[in-house]
């Protein structure tokens, strides 16, 4: 349930600001405090979901970095190996239906 609406709150605008949001609501077909309205929840909601959206590319940037150090550790491994270490390893990977790392 909402919340009563009884706190008003006065902003003055340029008539050009005005005419803008004034089309704005006209065109949704809300009157003009209810469009105001709906837009500043909206900038809430923008802000709530940009905080998201930074946790998630910092989360995809450890994870970049971790599987750079997984393909690193892998090329050493298979720089030491012999050839049929590697054969053995690659039918371990064909048999568990994994594609392995080409030669």
């Amino acid at each position: 349930m909402d919340e009563p609406l009884s706190e008003l709150v006065r902003v003055r605008l340029s008539r050009n600001q005005y005419r803008k949001l004034s089309e704005a609501a006209a065109v949704s077909g809300q009157n003009l405090s209810n469009f105001i309205r709906q837009r500043l929840a909206a900038v809430d909601t923008l802000s709530e979901e940009l905080t998201l959206l930074r946790q998630a590319v910092n989360r995809l940037n450890q994870i970049s970095q971790v599987h750079a150090a997984s393909v690193e550790s892998t090329l050493l491994a298979r720089a030491q190996a012999r050839p049929e270490q590697i054969a053995i390893a690659h039918a371990s990977m064909k048999r568990l239906g994994i594609e392995s790392f080409p030669a």
